[in-house]
């Protein structure tokens, strides 16, 4: 497991850095973790599970057409 930035996570979801901090005040995104007063990190393995379950969420929403 890695911890990833905001900015290399946003890279990956491939959405601004602004955006995934109002997913994470949202609630949505991956999870992440508060390592000093402002840091903020993912981990890869939360990254690859959210980006794995918008795959399966996606299908589920194909299926029902």
């Amino acid at each position: 497991m890695k911890l990833l930035t905001t900015a290399e996570t946003a890279r990956l979801l491939k959405v601004g850095k602004y955006t995934l901090r109002q997913m994470r005040a949202g609630g949505l995104g991956p999870k992440w973790v508060q390592t000093g007063h402002r840091t903020i990190r993912y981990s890869s393995d939360s990254v690859d599970a959210y980006i794995k379950q918008l795959f399966e969420d996606g299908e589920e929403e194909d299926g029902e057409s």
